[in-house]
């Protein structure tokens, strides 16, 4: 018993033994393993997010944009050098003429004194005038700030110069590459930035150019005397049609129908004007004054004949109604008209309400920031 008791816990003891010894450093494996995931998965975490969370750049003002504009004074110590070497040589000259006009030394140098004075006063005058110049270039940077758009007159004015001095001095600054995109408009009256901003503008000058020749070409066409005699029939065709209905206006009783009709009447001198300011809607309005404006016409004048009779039938009183709730549809329909008629006019105001709204974003005075 004894014995086999013992041979059992040999066993045992032999089993613990081998199973620490056979896989002595599974434990530690498999723990270095987890921490090694768990450090990656935490970078990768991080990485992430470091990513998702990342800021924009934010965006610079013009004025402080060196792709648009050079940061600080140009070639200063050149320009410092240059006066200096100029003061330099105009002292040598003096002294070269001093010498020559009362020790009497050779003729030489009086040209060697005229020479280096002259050189001097060349010198001395460029580099002033380089200094002049980037004292001016930092005051028309504080003035534009973050505004794409520049008026000359403003500049000038801030710096208190000429418009005339000015204009060379923005001139003189493109061409020593101070402004790196700017651009004169407007018969030099303003200065744009960056070519962002040039090109909307050239966007909206060439649209208008387009619309300037297609005015043109329209007009070219009425010059034909059939289609302008058309043309001034159906002007004089419908502002006769709308003075008849005013006149007709007067006579309606019924304080609903008389509502529509005044709104009838106010929407037909609308479109007469537009067809007066836009010729080319000529062949647009010829259904409007040969049907829709007479029919209004007849309509009107039924409705005051059925009113003044004073013995009207239940089917008349009917006619009546059919009549006031007719205007409902006419007032809607020329309601339409009138702003297909004006159609051309809203797309340019949509695209000048475009290019305005992103000159405001670059200037900053929009609400919603780039």
């Amino acid at each position: 018993m004894s014995n086999k008791y013992k041979s059992e816990n040999d066993n045992s003891s032999k089993s613990d033994y081998k199973e620490k010894n056979i896989h002595p450093n599974y434990m530690d494996w498999n723990n270095m393993i987890q921490r090694t995931i768990t450090r990656s998965v935490n970078t990768l975490q991080k990485t992430v997010s470091s990513v998702l969370t990342r800021r924009p750049p934010e965006k610079l003002p013009l004025n402080k944009d060196p792709k648009i504009c050079v940061q600080g004074p140009k070639n200063q110590l050149f320009y410092i050098l240059q006066q200096s070497v100029g003061i330099v040589a105009i002292f040598l000259g003096i002294l070269f003429l001093l010498n020559f006009f009362i020790l009497n030394n050779p003729a030489f140098l009086l040209l060697l004194g005229l020479a280096s004075s002259g050189f001097g006063v060349v010198s001395f005058m460029k580099g002033r005038h380089g200094m002049v110049l980037n004292s001016r270039y930092m005051k028309y940077l504080r003035e534009i700030q973050d505004n794409p758009v520049v008026m000359i007159e403003d500049l000038a004015l801030f710096a208190q110069l000429p418009v005339s001095r000015t204009v060379k001095d923005i001139q003189e600054l493109i061409a020593k590459d101070y402004f790196l995109e700017a651009r004169y408009i407007e018969k030099d009256q303003i200065l744009i930035l960056d070519r962002d901003t040039y090109k909307l503008y050239k966007e909206n000058r060439e649209r208008k150019l387009a619309e300037d020749r297609s005015f043109r070409v329209n007009n070219i066409k009425l010059t034909d005397p059939k289609q302008s005699g058309e043309y001034e029939r159906i002007l004089a065709s419908g502002r006769s049609s709308l003075e008849t209905i005013g006149f007709l206006e007067g006579k309606i009783e019924n304080k609903e129908l008389l509502e529509k009709v005044q709104e009838t009447k106010t929407l037909t001198a609308g479109i007469l004007k537009r067809i007066s300011e836009k010729p080319a809607l000529l062949s647009v309005s010829k259904k409007f004054v040969d049907y829709y404006l007479p029919t209004t016409v007849k309509l009107l004048e039924s409705y005051i004949e059925l009113q003044n009779n004073s013995h009207i039938s239940s089917e008349l009183e009917d006619a009546k109604r059919e009549i006031n709730l007719s205007f409902n549809s006419i007032n809607t329909a020329y309601t339409q008209i009138l702003t297909k008629l004006f159609e051309d006019k809203r797309l340019d105001i949509m695209t000048e309400t475009s290019v305005l709204d992103s000159v405001l974003k670059m200037d900053g005075l929009s609400e919603e920031q780039p």
